[in-house]
């Protein structure tokens, strides 16, 4: 019997690296959620940050692209309910608000992992006790795991 893929939050700077590169490592990460090789979570909170994200006027994409490149990921996300009143979290002070909402997200929907290259991230595993089993990898530890 073959196992569950692993439950995965992604953070939106890595989302959308991942969704406007053509990086072969950037195809990499498209393909692990696409051929379910993990199983993405999303919630109201992060699919807002994306769409706001993409639709930043720097990045001059058209609301067709924009939609182009959200179907490249949120077919394949599954959707998480936050729960009305949820218990509180330990507070995440020197995050920025959408690392935040993913590492939030990740606490409450028990992902096994978040997957990010912040090192705001990175520093807040190090200092603060998080929750086994929700695990912090890099994007290139990601892939090479897969």
């Amino acid at each position: 019997m073959a196992s569950a893929a692993p439950r995965v939050v992604f953070d939106t700077a890595l989302l959308l690296r991942s969704l406007l590169a053509g990086s072969s490592a950037a195809q990499a990460l498209r393909q692990s959620w696409q051929d379910a090789a993990c199983q993405p979570l999303v919630d109201a909170d992060a699919a807002r940050g994306l769409m706001l994200a993409l639709g930043a006027p720097s990045l001059g994409l058209s609301a067709a692209q924009q939609q182009e490149l959200l179907a490249d990921f949120l077919p394949y996300a599954q959707v998480i309910q936050r729960p009305e009143k949820s218990q509180p979290l330990r507070p995440q002070r020197g995050l920025p608000l959408l690392q935040r909402q993913a590492l939030t997200l990740a606490r409450q929907a028990r992902a096994r992992w978040l997957v990010s290259d912040s090192p705001a991230l990175k520093l807040y595993f190090e200092r603060h006790r998080v929750a086994r089993p929700l695990e912090l990898l890099s994007s290139e530890k990601f892939l090479a795991g897969l």
